[in-house]
This record gives structure tokens, sequence and C-alpha cells, in this order.
């Protein structure tokens, strides 16, 4: 990724689960959002969309910068998250970085 100027950064990920196992990843991913939303004063904004009828699960996420991301995300317990959470999908895509304006 390029780095960006400093300043709050949204980030847009789809997961495709693996089929019939959407609804375990969008368990897995409550967990980790309740989690997130405790510790992570950095994490401005949470979110997730689930299509009907669909693999995929979009995520929304809201960072105060972007080394506030990369620290969380470099963790060792959320590489070994992603890891696990990997074993449930097709895909796992960072879609689009956009400087957020708030």
């Amino acid at each position: 990724m390029t780095h960006l100027p400093q300043g709050p950064l949204a980030v847009h990920v789809i997961l495709t689960a693996q089929p019939g196992r959407r609804d375990e990843v969008v368990d897995i991913l409550r967990g980790a959002f309740g989690r997130i939303r405790a510790n992570e004063q950095a994490c401005l904004h949470l979110a997730a969309h689930v299509g009907e009828g669909s693999d995929d699960v979009m995520l929304y996420e809201l960072w105060s910068d972007e080394e506030a991301f990369t620290a969380f995300v470099d963790r060792p317990d959320m590489v070994a998250y992603l890891a696990d959470l990997d074993t449930r999908l097709i895909s796992r895509r960072a879609s689009r970085w956009i400087r957020a304006t708030v």
C-alpha cells in the first residue's frame, strides 16, 4: 500500500466465505467487533454488511490514522485471528483504501 498522509483512514474489505460458511464468518466477526470496540481507541467506526443470498461480507472501518491500523493488524493475536478466519474464506481483499474526511 502506498503511504498516505496522516489523518483518518477508511478501509473497505470484502470477505468471500466458502460456500455454506458465511454465517460462521459473521459470528466470528461479531466476536471480534466487540473486542475491537472495547479495546481499540484508534478504531473510530466499524461496520459490516451481509448481502442477502451472497457469500460476501463487506467491512467498513475508520481508523484514526494509517499507523494505528497497521499496528493493529500486525499484532500477533490479529495475525493468528486473520489466519484462522482465512480458513473459512475463499478470499479476503482490501478493495479500497481512501483518505477519510471527518
